[in-house]
Formats: structure tokens, C-alpha cells, sequence
């Protein structure tokens, strides 16, 4: 875990109200946490439908998708999430293993991220670059 990774590295969830409006979290860290807690919660990686999907279930409130899509892409330009390659809207975790690669860091779909040398079948997301 790097410096960015400060606030994100306690759950919110179950907290009483009263505990939630005593700390110092706005509205979009707030928001930034379910989505770790949510992609956490699908062993570290998620498609946004899933994410979506998971929280509805979760609050009864169906979330707008450019919004939440916007969240997660700001947690990846944090190094606090990352992108699979070549899949459209799939995030992972920091560190998260993936049987065709590792995680890419990048948010420009036009760059190729580099290819690390492997010497099994899964490789680990960067967390540095």
C-alpha cells in the first residue's frame, strides 16, 4: 500500500450513521470506498454492470452509470484501481493476479501498456509505474 492508498484501507460498511457523520469523509470518498469495497467484494475484480448491479442490491438506489464510471476512473488515475487489458469496463484491485496478464495502469485505450516478462501463467497488476 502506497501514500494514495490512505482512507481507503477500512471499510465503511455497517458503520452506524452517527460514526459516518463524525468522520472526516465527503460524499465522493464515501462513494469511492463502496466501489473498493464492491470490487473487493468479487475477490478483486468486477465489471462495471457487476459493480452497478451490487450496489443496487445493496442500497435499493439505482446508481448512475456515467457517475459511477467516472468514480472508478478516478481511482484509477489515484493508483487506486486498475484496468484489465482489453476488456472494456473490467477493474481490479491493485495486486490483483489475472490468468491472461496483469492489470494495466493506463486510462488512454490507445496506449499499450508494457508487457512484463512472466514465468507462470498469472502475472500481478503494477503497482508502480
Amino acid at each position: 500500500m502506497g501514500a494514495g492508498d490512505i482512507g481507503y484501507r477500512e471499510s465503511l460498511d455497517g458503520l452506524p450513521e452517527g460514526l459516518l457523520k463524525s468522520l472526516s469523509i465527503n460524499k465522493k470518498n464515501h462513494i469511492d470506498q463502496k466501489l473498493i469495497d464492491v470490487i473487493r467484494s468479487f475477490s478483486g475484480i468486477a465489471t462495471l454492470d457487476e459493480i452497478i448491479i451490487r450496489m443496487f442490491r445493496q442500497t435499493n438506489e439505482i446508481p448512475d452509470r456515467q457517475y459511477v464510471n467516472n468514480r472508478l476512473l478516478s481511482l484509477v488515475k489515484r493508483n487506486l484501481l486498475k484496468r484489465v487489458p482489453k476488456r472494456k469496463a473490467v477493474y481490479c484491485l491493485p495486486g490483483h493476479k489475472l490468468e491472461s496478464g496483469a492489470c494495466q495502469t493506463n486510462i488512454v485505450a490507445e496506449e499499450k501498456p508494457a508487457q512484463a516478462e512472466v514465468s507462470s501463467d498469472k502475472q500481478e497488476c503494477p503497482t508502480d509505474v
